[in-house]
């Protein structure tokens, strides 16, 4: 098409640019951008637009009464740039008598898609209306457009008689339009859309136009998302004699969506996540600089005044809170290090080796809590990222450790691997933890302080982030008075490296 013959595309908007944005990227047709309805509407007069993008935040009400002052007003596809698609905007927009709408912030690629849409619906509705093209004409469009296109013929009854379709529905659908046609659209319909089938066509049949996204089941039993338009035509009966429309395969734009959901709501959590980090590791960090703060302030006020032994407990205390402050600081590594890796490199695991690891980890605490720790020398073998999973073991010892009974008695082992899962677990004799508690120990960044259970907060949150991301469940089991039992779950080892 050459310059002076491009399709004209006309722009109501105040949004700065947006036409100059479209032009540059969809060359074929050329746009023009006005401020307001009144500038629009005299440029129409001068050469009316093959399709009209309209912010409905101008006024629909005006745009068409400056429409009706137009020869064939009525007739140039409007398609309005909304700010939602609730329920309640799409039944204005097809109350008004729109042709179609757009979610803004406008995308190029969909006005595009949108475009061609119209311009081909726009060419069938004129042959039809004209009924002057034969079905070469028809065949010939079906070679040429990806979308499916159709005519019906109602019948006295109110029933629906194919007249013809093009090509690309078998393409869609995988079904012939004859095996549908025959009785067979209850199978092409999503059971859970036919509803929305029926009243769709309860509208087209009192001659409204209607525009209705829906799910169809093609023949192979895949879901697809279709957004069909529905154009009725009225004899001077007001009778419905002819529907014709083209549907829109808007699958992947469905999947795009739910995946922005989805992408949408974890931020959400993480966001979350983050205010609940931020308070836990404030609180975190702020006992044990408060403690050096505190004897460092005493010594430098009252050496003079200390016995060596003074002096001895307070530096011993300063650095007993130092190294906390070192623990903290660990973790906070680790867990900045679980959320940045993107594909850890998962093996098979020797998880007896892993427990000796961690349990040397833990010789000291593991002396001064007279813990006891029995475990098994073999385990079934599941797959995992090794450093993580010791950290995993650790988290679970320590805490055992910490507050189990005194002398601390710890039993490690595994079930046997069900369904492909392995569960590892840990055995303390604890005084054991609430309903209450139970559910919220493995919150994130939560934390038991009513319960003097200081430190399950951050390290327990770092093993559900970890045993999420190797694709396992955390547990726990606990009984007040019994102790409790702090689980996890792997995958088995299926063999193969």
């Amino acid at each position: 098409m050459t310059q002076s013959n491009k399709y004209q595309m006309m722009v109501i908007s105040t949004t700065p640019n947006l036409a100059n944005q479209l032009q540059s990227d969809l060359s074929e047709y050329d746009f023009t951008q006005y401020q307001t309805v009144s500038s629009a509407i005299e440029a129409c007069h001068i050469r009316q637009p093959e399709i009209l993008l309209f912010d409905a935040q101008l006024g629909g009400e005006a745009l068409l009464t400056g429409l009706k002052t137009l020869p064939s007003g009525d007739k140039i596809p409007v398609v309005l740039l909304v700010d939602d698609d609730t329920d309640a905007t799409i039944e204005r927009i097809t109350s008004l008598g729109f042709f179609d709408y757009l979610l803004k912030p406008v995308r190029s690629s969909l006005v595009g898609y949108r475009i061609r849409h119209i311009l081909v619906l726009s060419q069938i509705y004129q042959m039809q209306q004209a009924l002057r093209q034969s079905e070469e004409r028809h065949r010939m469009i079906s070679n040429t457009i990806s979308d499916y296109a159709y005519s019906y013929i109602v019948l006295e009854d109110g029933s629906l008689k194919k007249e013809w379709s093009t090509q690309a529905f078998h393409d869609i659908t995988e079904y012939t339009f004859q095996e549908v046609d025959n009785g067979g659209w209850e199978r092409l319909i999503h059971p859970e859309d036919i509803p929305v089938a029926m009243k769709r066509y309860e509208r087209l049949m009192r001659g409204e136009r209607d525009v209705t996204e829906f799910r169809i089941l093609t023949k192979s039993g895949k879901v697809r998302w279709l957004l069909d338009h529905g154009y009725p035509v009225v004899n001077e009966r007001g009778k419905v004699t002819h529907i014709y429309g083209a549907a829109q395969d808007i699958t992947q734009r469905k999947e795009d969506e739910w995946m922005l959901r989805q992408q949408a709501e974890e931020l959400r959590i993480r966001n979350e996540e983050l205010d609940a980090f931020a308070y836990t590791v404030a609180h975190d960090l702020k006992n044990p600089i408060a403690s050096m703060m505190g004897f460092a302030s005493l010594m430098q006020n009252y050496y003079h005044k200390m016995d060596e032994e003074k002096i001895l407990e307070y530096l011993g205390l300063i650095t007993e809170s130092g190294y906390k402050l070192k623990e903290i600081i660990n973790a906070l590594l680790l867990l900045a290090g679980v959320s940045k890796e993107k594909e850890p490199d998962i093996t098979p695991l020797d998880m007896k080796i892993i427990v000796d690891d961690s349990k040397r980890r833990l010789s000291q605490l593991a002396e001064e809590t007279q813990a006891e720790i029995v475990y098994p020398d073999d385990f079934p073998i599941a797959v995992g990222y090794a450093p993580w999973v010791e950290e995993i073991w650790a988290n679970y010892l320590s805490n055992a450790f910490k507050y189990g009974g005194r002398p601390a008695k710890v039993t490690v082992g595994s079930d046997m691997p069900q369904n492909g899962t392995i569960r590892f677990w840990v055995r303390d004799n604890g005084r054991g933890l609430t309903a209450e508690e139970q559910s919220r120990v493995f919150t994130p960044f939560t934390r038991l302080n009513q319960v003097k259970i200081e430190g399950h907060g951050l390290g327990l949150s770092i093993v559900q982030r970890i045993v999420h991301r190797l694709g396992g469940e955390v547990g726990l089991r606990s009984v007040v008075g019994e102790g409790s039992e702090f689980s996890f779950t792997l995958p088995e080892w299926d063999g193969t490296l």
